[in-house]
């Protein structure tokens, strides 16, 4: 039941995200979507490490949401701790890094660039992260069976691609290019 709901906790954001956009039902609809792909069932059997780290870069994606909305330093500094958390719970919590750069890039919020507290937070998430990574590439110099050039890329390129269908499944996968799609859509005044 623990490893069911730990799962299932990331849902939260999906309803979170649509509340926070005035569609609450649309939200709790995509949530339960969330809690029935193929890889959320799956991870109800036991606990991944990939269901905790999808749950704190979910509150990260809140956190950076509610300081880009209201800069204040302890926006910045909550969404630091979260994003410096992620890839301490595992590696690929890294791409927490991305939410601001293309919350930004969409939402042309240029403006926040010019924040200290920003670059203050990037700082300080860094301090804890780089030295991690470091000690973590250290201690696995010459695990890793990387092959450079094109076939290696292609070939990962496919593995990743095969994963993606099996863990989201059809209607994981348009659920998530119907998401995508609307991230390109002209943003109303008032709404950000």
């Amino acid at each position: 039941l623990i490893s069911a709901f730990v799962a299932g906790l990331p849902g939260v954001a999906v309803f979170w995200a649509m509340a926070r956009i005035g569609r609450p039902w649309l939200g709790l609809a995509l949530a339960i979507c969330y809690v029935l792909l193929p890889v959320t069932v799956e991870g109800g059997r036991y606990i991944l490490l990939d269901q905790p780290v999808a749950l704190v870069v979910a509150l990260g994606a809140i956190a950076w949401a509610q300081a880009s909305d209201d800069p204040r330093w302890w926006r910045f500094l909550l969404f630091a701790v979260l994003a410096a958390f992620a890839p301490l719970v595992k590696g690929n919590g890294a791409l927490i890094a991305l939410v601001p750069a293309i919350d930004i890039a969409l939402t042309r919020r240029w403006s926040l660039l010019r924040k200290p507290a920003l670059w203050i937070a990037a700082l300080l998430t860094l301090a804890v992260v780089a030295p991690w990574y470091w000690l973590s590439f250290k201690i696995s110099a010459g695990g890793f069976n990387y092959a450079p050039g094109f076939e290696y890329a292609w070939l990962a390129l496919a593995t990743n691609a095969q994963a993606i269908w099996a863990n989201l499944g059809a209607a994981g996968v348009a659920l998530a290019l119907v998401g995508a799609a609307s991230a390109f859509r002209t943003v109303e005044p008032g709404e950000a």
